[in-house]
């Protein structure tokens, strides 16, 4: 299979580390990813085609170290798992110079990700690559854990989600911008979100043909992305 497909896929779930474990489930050749942030305000589920093995549920514990197996590969890989006792235990990578194992988890040690009862979403904003590369660019220019999402209105009177990345005091260093956004009647007021876990979403999903966010007024936000082999899907809940 292609090695950057591969890459891309966990990537999607691991976030620059934010999520080590997870189980893995292939049927049909399609792979799906159900995951939970160690401190459970992060739940989401990463999916993707053209995955060349059995149907079968794995246990990956640590992410970390089967990117660095991978990333020594070349281009194209092969798969395969061994059992031991019908139960996985290697997962098998290959290109045409390296043989790797990677040793697979009891699933059983691997936390479940809960299933989260979503609330009606009273704002709705369509992402692209713009978007993404904005907010990227806004995060690496200043210091700051929350980014402040609300319902507003532009210059124009045009009805926007807004973004304030540094804080709202007047004495504080902040960047703000807006995307268009659809929202009737009352509005949530301001959320603060983990700017962080925001960041290595978008920064993961830029091979996205398509991308939605979702805002509640109870305090959840939701990402959802498409591309041409796969979907991902991310809840966030807002800081207290």
């Amino acid at each position: 299979m292609d090695k950057l497909h591969l890459v891309s896929t966990l990537e999607k779930y691991y976030l620059n580390g934010i999520v080590e474990k997870i189980k893995l489930q292939v049927k049909d050749k399609n792979i799906t990813i159900k995951f939970v942030a160690p401190n459970k305000d992060l739940v989401g589920y990463v999916s993707a085609s053209e995955f060349d093995l059995e149907d079968i549920e794995v246990g990956v514990y640590d992410t970390s170290q089967l990117l660095k197996l991978i990333n020594i590969t070349n281009h194209f890989l092969t798969l395969d798992i061994v059992k031991q006792h019908n139960i996985p235990t290697k997962l098998l990578i290959a290109d045409n110079e390296y043989n790797l194992d990677y040793i697979l988890a009891d699933t059983t040690m691997i936390p479940n990700a809960p299933t989260v009862t979503e609330p009606e979403y009273a704002i709705e904003s369509n992402i692209d690559i713009e978007f993404i590369n904005k907010f990227i660019k806004a995060k690496k220019a200043i210091d700051t854990e929350i980014v402040s999402v609300d319902a507003n209105y532009d210059e124009n009177n045009t009805k926007v989600v807004r973004f304030t990345l540094g804080g709202n005091e007047g004495y504080n260093n902040k960047i703000q911008f807006n995307i268009p956004a659809t929202y009737e009647g009352i509005h949530p007021q301001q959320l603060q979100f983990n700017v962080n876990y925001i960041r290595e979403i978008l920064d993961n999903n830029k091979d996205l043909t398509f991308g939605r966010l979702r805002i509640s007024g109870e305090g959840l936000m939701r990402l959802d992305f498409t591309s041409e082999k796969g979907t991902s899907f991310y809840l966030l809940v807002a800081k207290e």
